[in-house]
């Protein structure tokens, strides 16, 4: 079900062939998370590109006085990433 969640959002702004969406979909890996459970934490290094399903995700970073500041909610059918992080392979400074 989550797949087709996804692809009905990929496919309003591209068309793919069957083996296109075969492809993609043998890539996609599935993940629940528990309220208040983490996807990332500051430091950690962001490997995956999230698509929200269900539910709502909250970006945020903490200031060296220890303050949250949110950046971001992910609701459903929203991506979430921290693509600094995805793309230089190097540590988050936010927490999703």
């Amino acid at each position: 079900m989550e797949f087709d969640i996804l692809k009905s959002s990929i496919t309003k702004n591209i068309l793919l062939k069957a083996g296109e969406l075969l492809f993609f979909k043998g890539l996609i890996k599935s993940k629940s998370l528990k309220k208040r459970e983490f996807l990332i934490r500051e430091g950690q290094i962001c490997k995956y590109e999230t698509f929200v399903t269900k539910g709502c995700l909250k970006s945020f970073y903490l200031n060296e006085n220890g303050f949250e500041h949110v950046m971001d909610f992910s609701v459903e059918n929203w991506w979430v990433e921290d693509l600094f992080s995805f793309f230089t392979q190097t540590a988050s400074k936010s927490n999703m």
